[in-house]
Order: structure tokens, then C-alpha cells, then sequence
């Protein structure tokens, strides 16, 4: 499941100041309660979201409004190693797009389009260390 942020749409707005004061974090990954404690997270705590097309590091927020067995973050963001984006790499924030997959297998069948969103994904504890030069702004 995706999010937005009020002030911008997708990464459009992100290489404007205005548009992005006040958003310079990391993107956390919400989680219902249950599912936290099942996978043995607490709020604020580092985990590791993994999908086929790859992983990411992300801090977790409880949400108990959402959905059992759904996760969400907000996409559009990790433009730290982006070139020539003078604003847009000083913000922070996960690239979602890692974990999506870009093989002929995993295209959604009615459009034909890669599957950005509603990719399954398995939550965990974090473990390790960072790559050197990830994208999940927890650097």
C-alpha cells in the first residue's frame, strides 16, 4: 500500500524547497499492531521489508487503522545518490522501487505496466549491516 505526502505529488515537486521542507526523515514502513508483534517489531524500531525484486531498511510505525496482513509507505522518495538534483538529494526517505521487480513475469496481466504497488512483501527484524549506498535514508 502506498502513501502521499499533502505537499507533493509522486517525486514532481521534489527537487522545489517548498515543496519538501519539513520532510526530510526517513519514510517509515506502518504495520498493524498484530503483525508487528508477530514478526517481533516495536514502533520505532529498524526492519527489513523483502519482496522478490529486492529489500529495503525502514524505521516501523504501529498503525492500528490499518489493515492485518497490509503494510504501507510512501513512494516517490531516496534520491540521496540522484545527480544534478541539488534539493532532492539532501532529502531522505526510501526508494520504494527496489522492491518492485522488472521481468515480463511480473508485469500486471490488464495493463501490461510493472507492478509498483500491492507488491508482496515479508517483514522482519532488521539484520546486519547496511549496504553501503542503499536507499533506505536510515544511513
Amino acid at each position: 500500500m502506498t502513501k502521499r505526502y499533502v505537499k507533493t505529488h509522486n517525486s514532481w515537486t521534489h527537487n522545489e524547497e517548498s515543496f519538501v521542507s519539513g520532510t526530510r526523515s526517513p519514510h517509515d514502513l506502518y504495520m498493524h499492531p498484530e503483525d508487528a508483534k508477530a514478526v517481533g517489531i516495536r514502533h520505532g524500531e529498524p526492519a527489513d521489508v523483502r519482496s522478490e525484486g529486492g529489500s529495503l531498511r525502514v524505521l516501523v510505525r504501529i498503525l492500528a487503522d490499518l489493515q492485518p496482513g497490509s503494510v504501507a509507505i510512501s513512494h516517490g522518495w531516496g534520491h540521496q545518490h540522484a545527480k544534478g538534483l541539488s534539493i532532492a538529494s539532501q532529502t531522505t526517505g526510501v526508494n520504494v522501487n527496489v522492491l518492485a521487480q522488472s521481468c515480463p513475469e511480473a508485469l500486471e496481466v490488464l495493463s501490461g505496466m510493472s507492478r509498483l504497488t500491492a507488491i508482496p512483501v515479508e517483514v522482519g527484524p532488521a539484520e546486519g549491516a547496511l549496504t553501503p549506498g542503499s536507499w533506505t535514508g536510515l544511513e
